[in-house]
């Protein structure tokens, strides 16, 4: 299957209309992010806080999963609640064009993921990343 029709696919489970994000007061720094020119998401994480978009590769021979390409969005909010708009979802192939488009927008899509940091548990990360 060509890799355009491969992140098509995927993209039809993710993809949605903008929702506001905690109606901000000032326009936020957003990344868009579309695959071979369809608009996947757009995400933000308000005032303050981290965003991320990577495009990985692994092959790992060491495991039944093997190769993979994938891409992911995602960061933390102020109050260190990660958020993930597209947490490996879209399986990428050799070929695939992903475009980040930065822009300040009020408006941006609601994370398709959110985890909120245990209260008194510092090593709520680690237990949070071997769930994913």
């Amino acid at each position: 299957m060509a890799g355009s029709q491969v992140a098509q696919q995927s993209l039809s489970s993710v993809s949605s209309e903008p929702r506001p994000v905690n109606d901000p007061k000032s326009e936020m720094i957003c990344f868009e992010i579309f695959i071979n020119g369809n608009k996947a998401c757009t995400a933000s994480v308000d005032d303050s806080g981290v965003l991320t978009a990577i495009v990985t590769w692994v092959n790992s021979r060491h495991t039944e999963s093997g190769e993979r390409l994938f891409l992911h969005v995602g960061g933390s909010n102020h109050a260190d609640v990660h958020l993930d708009w597209l947490n490996g979802l879209v399986d990428l192939q050799p070929g695939d064009e992903v475009t980040i488009k930065i822009i300040e927008s009020y408006i941006a899509d609601e994370a398709t993921q959110t985890i909120q940091p245990a209260v008194g548990e510092p090593d709520w990360w680690k237990k949070y990343r071997k769930q994913v």
